[in-house]
């Protein structure tokens, strides 16, 4: 399985790490660490959030902190009919709740709705709804639900604009995704979408 590439100023990052962490005696810290960041850069993780997470995963290996709470390692099989293991942060259960109701609305994979970079406008819909979901029904930070569906915070923010603009403009694939995975999660809708919602179940139940 090929190694993904570093580039410098990963690896001059990762040497500032590895000195750091080798002055608390860690042994082999620069070697090890350098593979997990190439492992959550090759996920598509920007810099800075690859390097926390690689810096957790660690901690987690060696044993020394509870990080296992945060980081999860995901064996998936490969044409080669190796299992490469990837690091990721460990979803949130609430979280995970909401993602698992646009999931079954949307009839998309979970896995595709939490990390999937294809434009396929269902999906992109879905993964935007979720995030919207998120970030008005839990107290979550922002930072923390970036991480989780590995992406950076003003993507979430936008993600969740696009839902509100989009359901008071009476978009109805996207108005109807969004009455569907509330209705089944039993949360009321917004204030500031509750008309253009309710008149979108009107339609719904008039059509059935």
């Amino acid at each position: 399985m090929a190694r993904a590439a570093i580039s410098q100023a990963d690896a001059k990052a990762v040497k500032a790490l590895a000195v750091r962490a080798a002055e608390r005696s860690l042994a082999n810290v620069s070697r090890r660490r350098l593979r997990l960041l190439a492992r959550a850069r090759a996920d598509g993780l920007r810099l800075d959030r690859a390097l926390e997470l690689a810096a957790r995963a660690e901690l987690w290996l060696l044993g020394q902190a509870d990080s296992e709470e945060i980081v999860e390692a995901v064996s998936t099989s490969t044409d080669e009919g190796d299992t490469p293991t990837t690091l990721r942060w460990r979803l949130d259960p609430e979280l995970a709740r909401l993602l698992g109701a646009v999931s079954a609305a949307s009839g998309l994979a979970e896995e595709e709705l939490r990390f999937s970079n294809r434009r396929q406008q269902a999906l992109v819909r879905a993964r935007h709804v979720v995030w919207w979901l998120c970030v008005t029904y839990t107290t979550r930070s922002l930072p923390m639900i970036a991480r989780c569906f590995g992406r950076d915070h003003t993507t979430i923010m936008y993600g969740r604009r696009t839902v509100e603009d989009l359901v008071l403009k009476g978009d109805a694939l996207t108005s109807d995704l969004v009455v569907a995975s509330t209705t089944r999660l039993g949360l009321e809708a917004p204030a500031d979408l509750k008309a253009a919602l309710d008149e979108r179940s009107r339609q719904m139940a008039r059509a059935n």
